[in-house]
């Protein structure tokens, strides 16, 4: 009984340390998955925003008119089922056109992290065939979850840079958009990758929080930065 109490406080320990302490998982992460960017190297005070599910008729249009408003670039990862349509497409034109950056998000919202090698790379090129391989891509960052080894094989034959990020993006149902922001303003780090969701059903509060958080992080000192080009 002991015993099974005691791997109970460590479960609930870490758990909490997940959730509280900054750059606690990204750090675990990093020691397991070298090769994935969990924090951008900057020696400025300064943090990238990052959209996740792009693109959403109902919310990136307003999203881009959020981040025109607060003067900063975002990427954006897009899900290979979301460049269907013309009204799709030209959302990410607009997204590229507005001077912001595309990366893969894979296919949907099923669990990247779960697939073997194979389905990994079929999905990955199902996605960057989908987007068009005549836009500029760098970043895959996983959905709905952290790397695997698939995953970062996958990505470096296809020459992309897994990105995973330092906070968890618990903007995505689990908070109000104010104790998002609270979160935020604990989380935050130089470096951080600040994730908001670029969707109806998960992120219908994205373009008023995008201005929110800049206002609190540009409060703290912090300037946003768009995501840099992958060093060699």
């Amino acid at each position: 009984m002991k015993v099974i109490l005691g791997i109970i406080l460590v479960l609930v320990g870490l758990a909490l340390a997940v959730l509280l302490v900054p750059r606690f998982a990204a750090t675990l992460l990093g020691w397991f998955y070298p090769d994935a960017v969990i924090w951008v190297p900057t020696a400025e005070r300064a943090v990238v925003f990052a959209i996740d599910d792009a693109p959403d008729p109902q919310v990136t249009p307003a999203t881009l008119d959020a981040l025109d408003a607060i003067n900063a670039k975002a990427v954006f990862f897009v899900f290979g089922s979301r460049a269907q349509s013309d009204e799709e497409r030209r959302l990410i034109v607009d997204i590229l056109t507005r001077g912001h950056t595309i990366g893969l998000h894979m296919w949907d919202h099923t669990t990247t992290s779960k697939k073997s090698l194979d389905e990994v790379r079929q999905e990955l090129t199902a996605t960057w065939d989908a987007l068009g391989r005549d836009v500029p891509v760098d970043y895959l960052r996983p959905s709905n979850g952290g790397p695997s080894k698939a995953i970062l094989q996958a990505a470096e034959e296809a020459g992309l840079t897994v990105i995973v990020g330092d906070i968890i993006p618990l903007d995505f149902n689990y908070l109000s958009p104010d104790l998002y922001r609270r979160y935020l303003r604990w989380m935050v780090r130089p470096g951080s990758l600040v994730t908001f969701h670029d969707d109806i059903d998960h992120g219908p509060h994205t373009p008023v929080l995008i201005q929110q958080v800049a206002e609190d992080l540009r409060g703290k000192g912090y300037g946003i930065i768009p995501l840099p080009e992958p060093v060699d």
